[in-house]
C-alpha cells in the first residue's frame, strides 16, 4: 500500500503576519489607553516611581545610581509631547506594550506558526497580568521585553538566511538601547550567547556583521558604562547593599 507523506504546512505570508501583528498592537495600545483615562476617572494618579522619573527627566544625564538614562528621557518627551498627566506620561508604555504583542506574533510567525498560532500567541500575552502592568505606567520595564525580542527576531532571521549581514546593525542598535534601558539586557545577551554557542547556529557569530552589530552595542552602551566608571559604579553600590539588606524576599530554590 502506498505511503503517503504528510505535507507541511506553508509559512502565512510575511504581509499577512504583519497585518495581524499590527492589528493586535492597535487593540493593546488602545485598551491600555483607555484603561488609564478610566482610572484617572476613578481618582487614581501617579505611581511613585513615575513621579522619580519625572524628575530625572528634568536633570537629563547619561546614568543615574539606580537606572540608565532612557527612562528619563521618556518622561521628559512625555511631559513635554503629551502633558503633565497620568494618562500623558504613559503614552510611550503604552505604545511598548502594542510593540510587545506584535513582535509576540512575529516571532510566532519566524518559528513556523500560522495565523492561529499567530493569534494565540499574542492573545497571551495581551492577556498576561506581568504585561499588563509594566505597559500600563511609565517604566523601564515596558519597553525591556520589547527591545529584547527585536534583537531576538533578528538573530532569527539571520540564521534562518532570510537577512543579510547589515541585520547585525539593527540587532546592535537595539541591544544597545536594551542596556541603555536596563542594566539586565546584559543578563538576557549571555544567555543568547549561550544558547548560539550550544547549536550548529553558532556559526553566524563568527562573522563580520556580528561583529559590526557587538561594536554598535557596545558604542551605545559606552556612555553609561563611562558614567558608571566615573562615579565609581553606584549602581552596583546600590545592589549590593540592597542584596544585604531585607527589603526584597530571599526565597530558596524550589524543591
Amino acid at each position: 500500500m502506498p505511503q503517503t507523506s504528510t505535507p507541511i504546512p506553508v509559512r502565512t505570508p510575511l504581509r499577512s503576519a504583519l497585518l495581524l501583528a499590527a492589528g493586535f498592537a492597535g487593540l493593546t495600545f488602545l485598551l491600555h489607553f483607555a484603561s488609564s483615562l478610566w482610572g484617572s476617572h476613578l481618582g487614581y494618579g501617579f505611581f511613585r516611581d513615575e513621579l522619580y522619573f519625572l524628575v530625572c527627566g528634568h536633570h537629563l544625564a547619561w546614568g543615574y545610581v539606580d537606572q540608565p538614562p532612557l527612562v528619563a528621557l521618556q518622561a521628559r518627551l512625555a511631559e513635554t509631547l503629551f502633558g503633565l498627566s497620568p494618562t500623558g506620561i504613559r503614552i510611550f508604555s503604552f505604545l511598548a506594550g502594542g510593540v510587545t504583542v506584535g513582535l509576540t506574533g512575529l516571532l510566532a510567525w519566524q518559528l513556523g506558526g500560522r495565523g492561529s498560532a499567530q493569534i494565540l500567541a499574542m492573545a497571551g500575552v495581551l492577556a498576561a497580568p506581568v504585561f499588563l502592568g509594566t505597559a500600563n505606567y511609565l517604566s523601564m520595564n515596558s519597553w525591556e521585553p520589547c527591545l529584547w525580542m527585536g534583537a531576538l527576531l533578528v538573530v532569527l532571521r539571520v540564521a534562518e538566511g532570510s537577512a543579510g549581514s547589515r541585520a547585525w546593525l539593527f540587532f546592535g542598535l537595539l541591544a544597545g538601547l536594551g542596556i541603555e534601558n536596563k542594566h539586565s539586557t546584559v543578563f538576557f545577551l549571555v544567555a543568547l550567547l549561550v544558547g548560539l554557542m550550544l547549536t550548529p547556529q553558532r556559526r553566524i557569530l563568527w562573522t563580520k556583521g556580528c561583529a559590526v552589530g557587538v561594536a554598535v552595542l557596545l558604542a551605545i552602551a559606552l556612555p553609561n558604562l563611562l558614567w558608571q566608571w566615573v562615579h565609581h559604579f553606584p549602581t552596583y553600590e546600590l545592589l549590593r547593599g540592597v542584596a544585604r539588606s531585607d527589603k526584597n524576599t530571599k526565597l530558596p530554590p524550589p524543591k
